[in-house]
């Protein structure tokens, strides 16, 4: 079952990479992100039980840019869906976000709801996020690495994920 879905955001990802450089020769950036990565439960019986290491894989989308004051600073609001797991465990978190920039670098923090399945809290909690990461300014296809905490209403089910990423 994990395969499948590693194959799954393997394509995705690729055709991320794929169809960016030519929507970027034609068109402005529409303000969706791409990740796909590594996600590591923070919690030691979460680890025992499920495995140490999860896919994740989600899609972020920029809803306005708000001017911060500073020069190369600036922020917007998000909305992001994500899906991180393995074998039957799952969990599905989706926030309203904050963006910050300062020049390449940018941060983010997010509360919500998460949902999810396969695991003793199978339901929905309240569910949030830290992140930080770096734009990389290479051709025509914008990428980018990142980090984040993601934190759920029950602590065995937080975890640190990394990623690498497009923006479309």
């Amino acid at each position: 079952m994990s395969r499948k879905i590693l194959i799954a955001a393997v394509g995705i990802f690729a055709l991320g990479v794929v169809v960016t450089p030519a929507a970027a020769q034609m068109t402005k950036p529409i303000g969706l992100s791409i990740r796909a990565g590594a996600v590591f439960p923070t919690d030691s019986s979460t680890r025992s039980a499920v495995g140490n290491t999860w896919l994740g894989f989600g899609a972020e989308y920029a809803l306005g840019a708000m001017g911060m004051g500073m020069p190369g600073t600036n922020g917007h609001l998000s909305i992001s869906a994500d899906w991180f797991g393995k074998s039957s465990a799952s969990v599905i978190p989706v926030l309203l976000n904050f963006v910050g920039t300062q020049n390449e670098f940018f941060y983010s923090a997010g509360a919500g709801v998460s949902f999810t399945s396969g695991t003793p809290f199978s339901k929905t909690n309240f569910g949030y996020q830290v992140g930080v990461g770096y734009n990389f300014a290479t051709g025509a296809t914008p990428v980018f690495i990142e980090a984040k905490y993601w934190g759920n209403g029950h602590s065995q089910l937080n975890a640190i994920g990394a990623y690498l990423g497009v923006r479309l």
